[in-house]
């Protein structure tokens, strides 16, 4: 199903049902709650023999709550009425772990921005309906990851072929790159104001692939040792922490600690550089992050 296009101020889109546009099955939004800064988790303790108290090593936020009012109007149809109820109620199903819904919104004229939430309430109130023709929905998610993040990613490409240097593509696989190039920089810019994790693949486009490292010059270096054959590719996630080998199989015991870190892309500009002993090619993804 494509996505909702969120043109314009106070639109919602909760994993395919639109709300805050006229046409749509929830015109009105009447409410919404929890995209100010969530509560903090504190480490902080009490002074011994001293009035006061130590603030903790780290300060983290909480997970983030999320509550909306939706509404229609002119409901004089009990079958209208259930059609938008079993719509409802099937979006806010109880879900597997790996089944997150997706939030989309947009605000302040500012673009679309999105969360990953988990559906926690869904409760309708049918005596207005009954009495004056109007449905109200209450709705209740909560974020286990607190931040906000753009609707839109951002992608680079590097190619990795032994002989010349190194050059950044902004296409998508697969693709002719025309001239060999060796190793990569590539400037990723994370327009937000907070740490964002990238994702995305490394495809080996010779036999002897044996090794690939991607660095943020401000933050953190990864890398792997193992044997691919061309074609072969790993899907990484640094949020996830996970490396998935051809799509299914987990690699991370290949990955070379101690040295590698789950690295993030800083507020600002990124300088990403990825080198192999091989021929490939990567693909780096991102979003970015706000509170």
């Amino acid at each position: 199903m494509p996505l909702a296009v969120l043109d314009s101020d106070h639109m919602y889109d909760i994993d395919g049902v639109t709300v805050g546009q006229p046409d749509s099955d929830w015109p009105a939004l009447i409410s919404v709650s929890g995209l100010d800064v969530p509560e903090f988790r504190l480490h902080d303790a009490d002074r011994p023999q001293e009035h006061g108290m130590t603030v903790g090593v780290k300060e983290f936020m909480t997970g983030r709550k999320i509550q909306m009012s939706i509404g229609r109007e002119h409901i004089y149809s009990s079958q209208q009425a259930r059609d938008l109820e079993d719509e409802l109620k099937y979006v806010m199903r109880p879900r597997s772990m790996d089944d997150e819904m997706v939030l989309r919104y947009r605000y302040q004229g500012r673009p679309a921005r999105r969360l990953l939430v988990r559906p926690r309430r869904c409760a309708f109130d049918w005596e207005e309906v009954a009495r004056h023709g109007i449905f109200r929905v209450a709705l209740e998610f909560l974020a286990y990851d607190p931040l906000i993040y753009d609707d839109g990613e951002g992608m680079v490409q590097l190619n990795y072929v032994p002989g010349s240097g190194g050059l950044a593509f902004p296409h998508a696989f697969p693709h002719g790159f025309g001239t060999p190039s060796t190793g990569g920089t590539a400037s990723v810019v994370n327009e937000g104001t907070m740490p964002t994790a990238p994702y995305g693949r490394i495809m080996a486009t010779g036999s002897g692939l044996s090794y690939w490292m991607l660095r943020n010059d401000g933050t953190g270096f990864f890398s792997m040792t193992a044997a691919m054959n061309v074609g072969d590719y790993i899907d990484f996630d640094f949020g996830a922490g996970t490396v998935l080998f051809n799509g299914n199989a987990s690699w991370n015991p290949y990955i070379d600690r101690p040295e590698s870190d789950w690295w993030k892309l800083a507020p600002g500009a990124n300088s990403v550089v990825f080198d192999v002993a091989g021929s490939a090619l990567a693909e780096v993804r991102w979003r970015s992050a706000w509170i």
